[in-house]
């Protein structure tokens, strides 16, 4: 966008941008961890209450103080908590993608072996310029650890300018996911702060329906939406495939979701 402003490189049609479960702003999102597994039945009242009044603050004021190391040992060990409190009282494993079913594949809990094996083919890395041939894995560790200096930093800031060119912003979330919740994506959508935060958040949160079903609730306001996905946890598109067709489908016709 600053570029196609600028005018000194070919201008590219940006139109809009959706996010999907996104960590996108981590103080609001922290936030909610123990709010959205109360809300599931996997910790008490109590326990809700211990983490959003003792364990929090000190996540909170570290991200407010910009010391990113200790904010991520903070903040994570909160989260981390919650889950293992809530496995405790459930008597199982959790998936942090999907609360509803068993993380059957660690650590990422679904069989990705195929898209391994798809991107280790060599007419594949042929076709995507990789020279020489490399062997492709995923959770790599060194990559993990080289990216955790973002973890903790917000992302949210960049969304306005977007909004203001009237380019397209599309915000949804699986009701499902732990670990990007959808309580922690409405919140930080709510305190996002733009020229019409005031307007988004005075609007009613209306049903979105495809083929006469419920598939969410949806809210919108000059170009920003924020949807909810029903039945769905962390990979969207893949527990509800019919109904992110029609999110897909409506977010890039520019098609209102209810």
């Amino acid at each position: 966008m600053r570029k196609n402003g600028e005018g000194k490189n070919p201008k590219i049609n940006f139109q809009g941008v959706a996010i999907g479960n996104g960590w996108v702003d981590p103080l609001h999102q922290y936030a909610q961890y123990a709010n959205f597994m109360y809300s599931r039945g996997f910790i008490s009242a109590t326990e809700m209450t211990s983490y959003n009044n003792y364990t929090y603050p000190s996540c909170k004021t570290a991200i407010q103080s910009g010391n990113w190391p200790v904010a991520l040992s903070l903040c994570q060990s909160g989260m981390v908590g919650i889950l293992g409190l809530s496995e405790i009282n459930a008597g199982r494993t959790i998936n942090v993608y999907d609360v509803r079913i068993p993380c059957a594949v660690p650590p990422l809990c679904y069989d990705f072996s195929a898209v391994t094996d798809f991107l280790n083919q060599p007419a594949v890395q042929t076709a995507l310029g990789i020279s020489p041939a490399i062997t492709w894995q995923s959770c790599v560790s060194g990559v993990h650890t080289a990216l955790t200096g973002d973890w903790v930093t917000s992302f949210a800031q960049d969304l306005p300018n977007v909004l203001k060119s009237g380019a397209s912003v599309l915000v949804y979330s699986g009701v499902e996911d732990f670990v990007c919740n959808y309580m922690g994506g409405n919140d930080w959508v709510k305190n996002l702060k733009w020229s019409g935060q005031g307007g988004f958040n005075a609007q009613p949160t209306k049903t979105w329906a495809v083929n006469g079903a419920t598939a969410g609730r949806a809210k919108a306001f000059h170009g920003l939406t924020w949807l909810e996905v029903d039945k769905a946890g962390h990979l969207a598109p893949m527990d509800q495939p019919a109904n992110t067709l029609d999110m897909f489908s409506r977010f890039v016709h520019n098609k209102p979701f209810a």
